[in-house]
Formats: structure tokens, C-alpha cells, sequence
């Protein structure tokens, strides 16, 4: 009698544990199974993600391309005067080492009888429609000349003065000219 019970105590525990397996194996399934299919969706994800970097490289190449063709003067600073950015042209009128410029806080010789009108006229960037122009005598490689500057704050979330884009033209011949026409 006592055999028969051990047999059939083995029976029940092997039961169990052949039932329990099967659960297990089941459950384990279904999870390889969700990672599988989380593979899937993360693959498809990190596809559309490198497909957007790669249009993010190039609309930055041709807008890169843009500002570095154009003849006018492009400077950002940010609000404690530090460079972000210059166009070659600024480079070249200043005779400024690309390299070495952006992080700096490189400002142009203004003539004596210029200084003081971009700062008379800053706080029109804190105020809509956050853009000054003025025109300035600058020491540049060529000698003093007359640079027509549009100043543009670029704001943040908070409404905070981020940095100052400057778009450069050299005027100097109009002025030049206007100045013949007056005398």
C-alpha cells in the first residue's frame, strides 16, 4: 500500500511540475514573442530616426551652403557677446581665422564718431519687432568702412534674448556718394 502512495505522490508531483513546466513555457513564449515584436518597432524607429538625421544633415549643408555664399556680413553672438557663428565673409572682412573666431568675443573697431549708436538702440531687441538697423564705421583689412547692420534678437521659450543674429552689408560707396552729393 505504501508503494502505491509514493507512486502515486510521485505521480501528482510530476504532474504538477510537468503542468507548471508548461506555463512557464507558455509564458516565456509570449514574452519572447512582445520582444520580438518591440525589436521590431525599435528597428523600424531607429530607421525613421537615422532617415531624419540624414534630411537634417542635408537641409543644415544647404543652408550652411547658403550663408556662406552670401556677400553680407553674418555674425551670432550670444547675450555675454560670445560668437556662435561667423560667415566666411565676416572672416574675411576682418581678417579673421574661421577656426579660431566662434567662442570668442571678437568686436570690430568702431570709429570714434560711431560708438554708442548699437547700444543707444539695443533696446529695440527687447522689444517686438526684437530688430535694429544702423549703419557703422568698422575698421576692417580694407580700411574704415561703412557697414549697414541688422541686428535680430533670437528668443527662447521664456521670451529671453537667446543670441543677436548681425547681418552685415558694406555700404560705403553709397555713403561715399551721398556724402559727394552734399558737398
Amino acid at each position: 500500500k505504501s508503494l502505491t502512495l509514493i507512486a502515486i505522490t510521485i505521480t501528482v508531483v510530476l504532474a504538477v511540475l510537468f503542468y507548471d513546466t508548461r506555463r512557464k513555457f507558455a509564458r516565456l513564449n509570449y514574452q519572447s514573442e512582445r520582444v520580438s515584436e518591440m525589436a521590431d518597432r525599435l528597428t523600424v524607429s531607429i530607421e525613421a530616426l537615422n532617415e531624419a538625421n540624414a534630411d537634417l544633415r542635408q537641409s543644415e549643408e544647404r543652408y550652411r551652403g547658403l550663408v556662406e555664399t552670401q556677400d553680407a556680413l553674418i555674425v551670432r553672438r550670444m547675450a555675454d557677446g560670445r560668437l556662435t557663428f561667423v560667415n566666411s565673409t565676416f572672416c574675411e572682412h576682418f581678417a579673421l581665422d574661421p577656426g579660431e573666431v566662434e567662442g570668442s568675443y571678437f568686436t570690430p573697431d568702431i570709429h570714434p564718431e560711431e560708438r554708442g549708436i548699437a547700444e543707444q538702440l539695443r533696446f529695440g531687441l527687447e522689444t517686438p519687432p526684437y530688430r535694429i538697423r544702423y549703419d557703422q564705421r568698422v575698421l576692417t583689412h580694407d580700411g574704415w568702412r561703412w557697414i549697414a547692420w541688422v541686428d535680430y534678437a533670437i528668443r527662447d521659450d521664456r521670451g529671453q534674448t537667446r543670441e543677436v543674429q548681425s547681418i552685415g552689408r558694406d555700404v560705403t560707396a553709397r555713403k561715399q556718394a551721398a556724402e559727394q552729393l552734399k558737398g
